[in-house]
């Protein structure tokens, strides 16, 4: 049964070590909001496009032009959210809590991109699986 979850646990336990390495390199007496230490989207996102080509070699290595050509569209995939995310991030995940001072928003700035990373993530590592790379 754990073998058959492992898409789902993984990218739920690189997400919390990242909020945790977060909090622990976050500076004493930062004045910056907590919040800003929970988004961890753009980290996952590029686990999964690091694990994408790591997939592309490996199908290169093994002479899979098939399954080369379909990491290359995932890669494609991959970059174009990690593009459109850093948009989003820039212009609607922002918040001014005090004058001058930002926070992330609790939907656009933390919970949809960590979220849709750790889908993204799972389905990446679910690719592979069934391209068996």
């Amino acid at each position: 049964m754990i073998q058959d979850l492992h898409p789902l646990i993984v990218p739920l336990v690189f997400a919390v070590m990242s909020v945790g390495i977060a909090l622990l390199s976050r500076r004493g007496n930062d004045p910056s909001p907590i919040r800003n230490e929970l988004y961890v989207g753009r980290g996952l996102f590029l686990g999964s496009l690091s694990a994408s080509f790591v997939y592309l070699i490996r199908a290169l290595i093994a002479g899979k032009s098939d399954d080369g050509l379909a990491c290359t569209w995932v890669i494609l995939v991959l970059f174009s959210l990690i593009v459109l995310m850093a948009c989003v991030d820039r212009y609607y995940a922002w918040e001014e809590y005090k004058k001058g001072r930002f926070q992330r928003k609790l939907l656009a700035g933390v919970w949809a991109p960590n979220v849709l990373s750790m889908v993204v993530f799972a389905a990446v590592f679910m690719f592979g699986r069934s391209r068996a790379l």
